[in-house]
């Protein structure tokens, strides 16, 4: 979720200082509000992995991450 967020944060970062009502062929602004609004939802559900104990559990039980606990 870490990578999600991360590119989705690059992908906003260019619109952030444009002016969308400088002039009448300035790019449409719903490019940035849908960037926005994915980067909240991926981070709504990156936060509710933390109050689940579900997903670490999952974590251990899997072999390659069980492999990868045992051997860091």
């Amino acid at each position: 979720f870490e990578y999600i967020l991360r590119n989705l944060e690059e992908l906003a970062q260019p619109w952030i200082d444009v002016d969308f009502n400088a002039h009448n062929e300035a790019p449409e602004d719903h490019l940035h509000i849908n960037l926005r609004a994915a980067w909240n939802k991926a981070d709504a559900y990156y936060n509710k992995l933390d109050d689940s104990p579900v997903y670490y559990a999952a974590t251990c039980l899997h072999p390659l991450y069980k492999y990868y606990y045992k051997n860091s």
